[in-house]
């Protein structure tokens, strides 16, 4: 599902950037550019071998790196008509903030917190439901509905 709606948002994202019309399109160029950072990350952190001797620091370093963008793109100066983007992605950002440091807190504990863990992957998924909502938005303005 993750893949799906990164790639949705992403399509979205590419589709308002190249229409050239308004002064959203600034908005449009920056966001698709941080919805493909995500969407490249996301495919990183779902492409690593969880029995890799390095697992975890790669997967924090991924949540790190989804973290930054996804405060990145909910600091972008926001067109008025986008208004109701600003709760998904901020909700997004700080998800992804949580599972990072919650992830963080597992791999610190000796031995490694799976209950954090599970919690972390908690905060992952909603932050990529916020990210699905965003798309749903998104799209909503292309469409115009």
């Amino acid at each position: 599902m993750k893949k799906q709606t990164i790639m949705t948002i992403l399509l979205t994202m590419t589709l308002l950037a190249g229409c050239g019309k308004d002064p959203a399109d600034s908005y449009d160029t920056k966001m698709s550019a941080v919805i493909t950072e995500v969407s490249n990350t996301t495919a990183a952190l779902d492409a690593i071998d969880p029995s890799a001797p390095d697992a975890s620091d790669t997967v924090l370093a991924k949540l790190s790196e989804l973290s930054a963008s996804l405060h990145e793109a909910a600091t972008l100066e926001m067109p008025s008509e986008y208004s109701d983007c600003e709760a998904p992605i901020s909700n997004a950002a700080t998800y992804m903030t949580k599972a990072y440091e919650t992830y963080a807190q597992a791999c610190s504990a000796e031995p490694f917190d799976a209950e954090a863990a599970g919690i972390a992957i908690g905060y992952y998924e909603s932050s990529m439901e916020s990210l699905a909502r965003l798309g749903e938005l998104l799209k909503s303005h292309e469409t115009g509905n």
